[in-house]
């Protein structure tokens, strides 16, 4: 799989030429490699195997949409949207995203949207960024922030799909534990087995085709798997028995080994009396708590601190050379709602002197599809506002700290807002100076009232000096 997504990173390279000859460029066309009914060597079917795995695990961004097929791609939070009622098949089956986008290309068109899709999906669709340049549309990988494929989240992925039947999920901490025992590796090896269902069971090597009886070979009352192995298995009830914790295996036929494996050792019961112990516990802590409710409930709402680092730590300079020269200090800050993806962004000019009913900045509600987008176009917004202004030094004071992350590094990045980051590196480098700092929440209330308002109220202006 990181074979086949470094070809597709090389596509100039001799090998990556090859393979799009015969498969037909599945991570840029999003159509699978065929293999049935083909002639290809073993290391080319390899590849085509590949480069279905990681087409699986792909998701189309959204760039001029002239790529992406609207009803047929997953293209909206790693679905396909659903078409309204009154749009009948023929109509949207040959619908690309470019279809719904303005003639200029630097937005959404918000009539055809609503009229097209259903209602929440036309308000993800709507939250989602766009370019502001022509940029082609592009498959990612949607394991992992940055949408670059790993091998850790490849192999992650490949995992949890084979043992999904099983209720493993991320469960880092214990195999950390597992892995770092004192322990014969035999032993590890048996546990990361039994946990995968990888035990050569009967029922395990029947169902991959070996030709034998599935039944348990030791006792002949039921077919050979983990929970029969384990459980209910004369021989294994014996042992559980003659253990020095007398455990009875086969009280519950009905309970996943996993279930039972938490109840017998965890102690995770569902009984009556087990339920009944537990809500006298919370409703005795409770009363607790009632009884002094200032000083012991403080630890559960800790004050917001910011890191305490120098401040050049905590700014990126997109622009320009600090001289000491005089620069124009712009507030900005956003506002969303997770539930209707509203957002607001507000942004004002810092020790403006003007009347105290005329703001110097803006206000501009919209949908955004997190708070940090709202965070990072309320950033753009304001830089647009400074280069319409005139102004040729300015300094952005912002309360998000992953916005400064996300614009000095050049490692960590967020592909939801890759088109976003980029228009603002790209304005940035207009200014003579052009620098973006972290500040307290303190700092940019003012801003965050007018993105407030913006959300809530649907605020929309924009002051120049």
């Amino acid at each position: 799989m990181r074979q086949v997504w470094r070809l597709n990173n090389n596509p100039l390279s001799l090998l990556a030429g090859v393979v799009d000859r015969k498969f037909l460029k599945p991570l840029r066309t999003g159509i699978k490699a065929s293999l049935i009914g083909r002639r290809l060597s073993w290391g080319m079917r390899g590849l085509g195997r590949a480069s279905n795995l990681v087409l699986e695990g792909c998701n189309w961004k959204v760039g001029n949409g002239k790529s992406i097929v609207a009803g047929r791609d997953k293209w909206v939070n790693g679905g396909t949207p659903v078409f309204s009622s009154n749009v009948t098949l023929r109509q949207a089956k040959d619908w690309k995203v470019h279809h719904f986008l303005l003639p200029s290309g630097e937005g959404w068109n918000l009539a055809e949207i609503n009229s097209s899709f259903e209602f929440s999906d036309a308000r993800r669709i709507l939250s989602m960024e766009l370019p502001s340049s022509n940029a082609e549309d592009f498959l990612y990988w949607k394991y992992h922030i940055s949408g670059k494929l790993s091998v850790k989240s490849a192999y992650a992925i490949l995992v949890l799909g084979d043992s999904s039947d099983y209720g493993l999920n991320s469960e880092s901490v214990f195999y950390k534990s597992l892995w770092s025992m004192k322990i014969l590796p035999k032993w590890k090896m048996f546990i990361w087995k039994l946990l995968h269902n990888g035990i050569a069971t009967n029922a395990n090597l029947g169902r991959r085709g070996v030709q034998l009886s599935t039944v348990c070979d030791e006792c002949n009352a039921g077919d050979e798997d983990l929970q029969h192995l384990f459980q209910f298995c004369k021989f294994a009830q014996d042992v559980w028995r003659s253990g020095s914790l007398a455990i009875h295996s086969n009280f519950n036929e009905a309970m996943s080994f996993q279930e039972w494996n938490n109840r017998v050792f965890r102690g995770q019961s569902t009984s009556s009396s087990a339920m009944h112990n537990c809500i006298k516990s919370g409703l005795d802590q409770i009363s607790i708590l009632h009884q002094h409710p200032s000083p012991y409930l403080r630890f559960f709402h800790p004050p917001e601190v910011d890191p305490i680092v120098p401040p050049c730590f905590s700014r990126i300079i997109l622009s320009g050379i600090e001289d000491g020269n005089p620069t124009t200090i712009i507030v900005s800050d956003g506002s969303w709602f997770k539930s209707s993806k509203i957002a607001g962004m507000g942004w004002y000019l810092d020790r403006q002197q003007v009347p105290s009913d005329r703001i110097l900045g803006g206000a501009q509600p919209g949908l955004t599809s997190s708070a940090l987008h709202s965070e990072v176009l309320a950033c753009l917004l304001s830089l647009r506002w400074a280069s319409q202004a005139g102004f040729d030094r300015v300094t952005i004071f912002t309360d998000s700290l992953r916005l400064v992350d996300l614009l000095r590094s050049m490692e960590i990045t967020d592909i939801n807002l890759i088109w976003t980051l980029a228009e603002i590196q790209r304005i940035g480098k207009t200014f003579l100076w052009c620098c973006i700092n972290k500040v307290d929440r303190q700092r940019v209330h003012q801003a965050h009232k007018l993105a407030k308002a913006a959300s809530t109220l649907c605020l929309s202006f924009c002051n120049l000096p």
